[in-house]
């Protein structure tokens, strides 16, 4: 169970995300957009009081998260600040509806999936450097495993979820913390972006990244931040890898290799072809096998090939979103449920941290 000191520092926070999503919700224009919202919410709300308040948050997990979204929320409100009340600016959306409608060529969508290659990168970059400081750290620094209070794996989740059902190690911690700063930002920027009194920094930079339809509704990359987060707290990282890969290259190599070769089209699908949707299938195999095995990139696989030629127009919601969740919940029921053990070279890597990890803290073995 959180400490006092944690729920007097985590309630009003989650408080205010709980109010900036009702808002996103409200200023959101597209009626899709608004039921999906409306969705995510209700998931916030069940994983909050289910997850972070009953979890002792420990250190450096529990100090990197409230640093984050401090840094987060005052950096947004701050600008605001500065911009309304002093220099008394407000972000001019008018004008850009003009160029929105310029940025419909192949050039805009490239630099939109270049973005996936850079998030994914920093994903495994980021796991593998919170592993290896906390490594060293336990290895050099005698007392270190005492002072992170012996327990840096947080079972504490029989208070309502026995740990069968959730029971991270220190691996899956590593990418769920930045998770948990991830989505208060995407929360806190949509919040703001999408206000009509209120701006966020660069926002003539930032809008070459979002398709006309994201302009006044939620962009696809908050339903891609919030699907991998709860992929994050109920799976194996291995796994949740895995869905980044259906994501970051399947989803992009789809994009690309139709823009280039693709001749036939879908037929209910019209900017999407049947090439586009073949290549995007042949890499999400290849690059999920390395964190998944091939039983289970096959499954990713299905799940891409299916689904990308019935979004967004047959079935009217964001790929970002129906891949993680959809993904999500059979690898849950196969991995977790049924206790399938994955065999695959990187998530070999992630065994033999945790089996480091496990040298100091026995009762984990």
């Amino acid at each position: 169970m959180a400490s006092l000191i944690d729920l007097f520092i985590i309630l009003p926070f989650i408080a205010l995300l709980i109010y900036f999503q009702v808002k996103i919700i409200k200023y959101s224009r597209d009626k899709n957009a608004k039921f999906y919202c409306k969705i995510l919410l209700g998931l916030y709300i069940i994983i909050v009081f289910t997850f972070f308040l009953n979890v002792d948050y420990k250190f450096p997990a529990g100090f990197a998260i409230w640093l984050g979204m401090g840094i987060i929320l005052g950096y947004f409100g701050l600008y605001n600040l500065i911009n309304i009340k002093f220099l008394h600016r407000q972000q001019e959306i008018n004008e850009i509806d003009k160029e929105f409608q310029e940025l419909r060529a192949n050039t805009h969508e490239y630099i939109r999936k270049f973005f996936h290659f850079f998030f994914f990168g920093g994903f495994l970059l980021e796991v593998f450097i919170f592993n290896t400081i906390t490594i060293t750290l336990l290895e050099n620094i005698p007392g270190f495993a005492e002072f992170c209070n012996i327990n840096p794996f947080w079972p504490g989740f029989d208070y309502i979820i026995t740990p069968k059902y959730i029971s991270p190690t220190l691996v899956d911690i590593s990418l769920m913390v930045f998770f948990m700063i991830g989505l208060p930002f995407a929360i806190i920027l949509e919040f703001f972006r999408l206000s009509p009194n209120m701006g966020i920094p660069f926002y003539q930079l930032f809008i070459k990244s979002l398709r006309p339809s994201e302009q006044h509704n939620v962009g696809h990359y908050y339903y891609f931040i919030f699907g991998i987060f709860m992929a994050s707290i109920f799976l194996p990282i291995s796994c949740t890898f895995g869905i980044l890969c259906l994501l970051c290259f399947g989803d992009t190599f789809a994009s690309i290799i139709g823009k280039k070769i693709g001749k036939h089209k879908i037929k209910w699908e019209s900017e999407k072809s049947w090439e586009g949707t073949i290549g995007g299938s042949i890499i999400t195999f290849f690059t999920s096998y390395f964190f998944i095995g091939w039983e289970l990139a096959i499954i990713l696989t299905l799940i891409f090939g299916i689904f990308d030629i019935l979004t967004p127009n047959l079935l009217k919601i964001s790929d970002n979103l129906v891949y993680p969740l959809l993904a999500g919940i059979i690898l849950y029921l196969i991995v977790v449920i049924f206790d399938y053990q994955i065999q695959a070279p990187v998530a070999e890597i992630f065994r033999h941290f945790d089996e480091f990890y496990a040298t100091f803290y026995p009762q984990w073995a």
